[in-house]
């Protein structure tokens, strides 16, 4: 008996390894190389930057050419299933990603990774900046603009380094990262944390979680804010203290930080 045992063991385990190496085999034989679709356009008179995406990441960066540069990149199964579209009317671009009906129930696709929009903007002062995506991350780095707004229903969004007057960021499922962005800052989540990164409180803040936590680590403490938080399940440190009502100085900027389940902290 333990010889029959140790002869099952034995196939099982070669069955096992068997099957992991076809399954690499098989994933190398059908990956390709990433494709590329470029558009560039004359950045003089763009202003303002709209971004739809069905499924797919998409990153804003800061470049010195004088152009605005729109690169699609996945690979080339996925390539086939995606309307890519980039236009400038106006004053305006417009960049939409959209999968064909026909893909969306059939696929052969073995590549195992996503595709990705990258917009390559010159840097100036930018009037919007509106991004809107289903399934996939955001980043936004080094931008000036008068007003953001990026939502996400799942995927993670990080904006870095942004000089605004007001920014508004929302998503379904996913964590929310603003470092170093200026400006009147408004966010909510469903199911993700919210972490702030900021220079100062001194200004109105709006942020909502209804699972996870909201964080917030400031460099300078405020000197005229009204801080209210309201937490159903969880922990409250607000600079040090409980407090869920605290008013510095004459209160005149509102901060208003709720959550149902996670912990809420400002910290310098």
């Amino acid at each position: 008996m333990p010889k029959k045992k140790l002869l099952i063991t034995i196939a099982v385990g070669l069955i096992i390894i068997g099957g992991v190496g076809s399954m690499l085999t098989f994933r190398t034989a059908f990956a390709s190389e990433p494709i590329t679709k470029e558009e560039s356009f004359d950045d003089q008179d763009i202003i303002n930057i709209n971004i739809e995406s069905d499924n797919s990441s998409v990153e804003i960066l800061p470049t010195n050419e004088k152009n605005t540069t729109v690169e699609f990149i996945s690979s080339e199964g996925r390539n086939k299933k995606y309307n890519f579209k980039a236009e400038v009317e106006n004053d305006s671009l417009y960049v939409e990603l959209k999968e064909k009906r026909f893909f969306n129930f059939i696929s052969f696709d073995f590549s195992f990774s996503g595709p990705s929009l990258k917009v390559y903007v010159p840097e100036k002062q930018y009037e919007a900046l509106t991004i809107d995506v289903i399934n996939g991350k955001i980043n936004v780095n080094d931008l000036h603009v008068n007003h953001a707004e990026v939502e996400s229903v799942n995927g993670a969004i990080q904006l870095r380094n942004m000089e605004t007057n007001t920014t508004n960021v929302s998503s379904e499922n996913g964590k929310i990262l603003l470092q170093h962005v200026n400006g009147d800052i408004s966010s909510n989540v469903t199911n993700g944390s919210i972490n702030l990164v900021v220079d100062h409180l001194d200004r109105p803040m709006d942020l909502e979680s209804v699972n996870g936590k909201i964080s917030i680590q400031t460099d300078q403490e405020p000197t005229n804010a009204t801080i209210d938080v309201e937490v159903v399940n969880g922990k409250v440190d607000i600079l040090g203290n409980d407090s869920r009502h605290t008013v510095i100085g004459d209160g005149e900027n509102l901060i208003k930080l709720q959550t149902v389940n996670g912990s809420i902290k400002v910290s310098k």
